[in-house]
């Protein structure tokens, strides 16, 4: 008997969807200290940075905000706006230097918060991220997309509880938030909390039909259920979004395979390895199959490949091994199983 299904058969990664959330400009007071012709000038070259922000030209937009805060470097907004710009430019640092130095001049705008926490998540920084989230709900509790990126952010710590409970506030402030029940369903996944995982995925499902994760995920979790058919129809969407996408061929592969349906087990190893060659799970799972069937070369064909690309992979040899024994090959699966062995010792 041969062995199969256990390279790649682990629920896909997480996936997070739709990036982090771009908070609007704040507005703030300039400062009283500087003449009202030069807030005037400050204000004037701002405005004409924001243009140009909102155009895309984002060194643009920085070298007119340099120029206002020239004229008032205590132009709180200016340093947020700047801040967005280097943000744009994935200058993350310099960013946070912005905002930073805005907050120390109007330490009540949940917006930079909220932007600056968004920098540290891009630095993958996701304490110092969740401690801007925090100032950020404090100062405005309505504030959906903070809780919704707090969530991921403690998501990426592990926290899949916290995360949850964050995903659900964001949900409870809007309740058309898809992402926020895409990416609740999969703190539950990780949780093994599968039904809830389902429920949440079909609700994104609901707000975003054409979201191919969706439906992948919702499969693998039917697929933890041992729910292989309705796994087949959540991926069997997916394809109708998604018809390039190997890994979806190989995980409803996996699932026919499961329902003992090895035509079907076949065509979607075969399409998976159309798409991509290097998926060694797919060559190691239509092996089994051919070898179950007494078709060994095909088989060892298959295993040889798993080995090419996995070399330390001890079940390989030894699925090859049983093939060259139903040939009668003694040496050849000898020296496979002593491999095997080895490898596995």
């Amino acid at each position: 008997m041969f062995n199969g299904k256990n390279i790649s058969r682990l629920m896909v990664g997480v996936m997070m969807i739709g990036g982090l959330m771009g908070a609007p400009m704040a507005e703030a007071a300039l400062d009283s200290g500087v003449e009202q012709s030069e807030r005037a000038s400050a204000a004037q070259k701002r405005e004409e940075g924001t243009k140009l922000f909102l155009a895309g030209d984002y060194e643009g937009a920085i070298a007119c905000y340099d120029e206002a805060l020239e004229i008032n470097p205590d132009y709180a907004l200016a340093y947020y706006n700047r801040g967005d710009a280097y943000t744009a430019l994935r200058q993350y640092e310099r960013a946070i230097e912005d905002y930073t130095k805005g907050l120390e001049l109007s330490s009540d705008d949940a917006d930079a918060y909220y932007s600056r926490g968004n920098a540290y998540y891009r630095l993958a920084e996701y304490r110092r991220a969740i401690a801007d989230y925090d100032r950020a709900v404090k100062l405005e509790p309505k504030f959906g997309n903070a809780y919704y990126n707090r969530g991921n952010a403690r998501k990426n710590l592990n926290d899949y509880r916290g995360a949850i409970d964050d995903f659900t506030k964001a949900i409870e402030i809007d309740s058309k938030f898809a992402a926020a029940y895409y990416n609740r369903g999969n703190a539950h996944g990780e949780l093994k909390e599968y039904r809830e995982a389902i429920s949440d995925y079909d609700k994104t499902i609901k707000l975003t039909p054409k979201m191919a994760a969706a439906y992948i995920n919702r499969g693998l979790a039917y697929g933890h259920l041992q729910d292989y058919r309705r796994a087949v129809e959540s991926y069997s969407k997916a394809l109708e979004l998604v018809p390039d996408e190997a890994d979806v061929y190989y995980f409803r592969g996996n699932t026919y395979d499961n329902l003992q349906d090895y035509d079907r087990a076949l065509e979607d190893y075969d399409k998976t390895i159309e798409l991509n060659p290097k998926n060694a799970g797919a060559y190691l799972n239509r092996g089994v199959i051919y070898g179950n069937r007494q078709q060994y070369e095909e088989a060892i064909e298959d295993f040889t490949r798993v080995i090419e690309l996995a070399p330390n992979y001890a079940l390989a040899y030894r699925n090859r091994g049983e093939c060259y024994r139903g040939l009668g090959e003694k040496e050849k699966a000898q020296a496979d199983f002593d491999k095997a062995n080895s490898l596995s010792g």
